[in-house]
């Protein structure tokens, strides 16, 4: 059986560098890292896992994105995935929107960039499927 997904959002290469580097190498075993540098992207991925049937365990995604913002996005995917988890990680996000996103889709955890990474591996075995 294929390892799931978690999916990595965000238009800045350096921060999904960093990200693929953090979570390799705690997760490589259990889950197969992949990357997005804008919603339209992550949609992709998507639907590419379904039609591989290689499920989706988390996605993680940043706000403040060119064209659809991480709210926007993450609205969307919990509109049509009810039950994928989902992590914003953003070092600019205003209130609205993360109340919004906190209110409208499956948001288990919101992180402040630069993030802990202690923090963010344990939210991903918290709430990874």
């Amino acid at each position: 059986m294929p390892k799931k997904i978690i999916l990595c959002v965000d238009d800045e290469k350096m921060v999904l560098d960093a990200l693929v580097s953090q979570l390799q190498k705690v997760f490589f075993s259990n889950y197969h890292i992949e990357i997005a540098e804008s919603a339209f992207d992550a949609w992709d991925i998507i639907h590419e896992s379904e039609e591989t049937n290689v499920p989706i365990a988390l996605i993680i995604s940043d706000w403040l994105m060119p064209i659809e913002k991480g709210d926007e996005f993450l609205i969307a995917v919990s509109k049509q995935y009810p039950h994928l988890p989902l992590i914003m990680l953003s070092g600019h996000v205003d209130d609205i929107s993360l109340q919004k996103t906190k209110n409208y889709s499956n948001l288990k955890a919101f992180i402040r960039k630069p993030w802990d990474k202690t923090e963010l591996i344990e939210n991903i075995r918290k709430f990874a499927l």
